[in-house]
């Protein structure tokens, strides 16, 4: 689903990245690598559910661009497995 070049490059990685998400029925987190050309248009390349997991990780440099601390950042995850919806064919 390619977003339009009407508005900014952030709003829209974040617009594809939740849809995305909630397409593919995902929990808990997701890195998306997009393709931005210069028209103006952004594209997904890949959605990864299992961004690097260790402390210099993709995952860890994220939530810590976003004020999350590491141990934080594990004990959010944990808690979050326990709210996962059961696996519905």
């Amino acid at each position: 689903m390619p977003v339009g070049p009407s508005e900014g490059p952030d709003r829209r990685h974040g617009q594809l990245a939740r849809h995305v998400f909630r397409l593919i029925g995902a929990h808990g987190v997701l890195r998306g690598d997009f393709l931005a050309i210069p028209s103006g248009w952004v594209t997904l390349l890949e959605a990864n559910t299992l961004p690097g997991l260790s402390p210099r990780g993709n995952l860890a440099t994220m939530a810590r661009a976003d004020g999350i601390g590491y141990p934080a950042l594990i004990r959010q995850l944990m808690l979050s497995a326990f709210t996962k919806p059961a696996y519905l064919p």
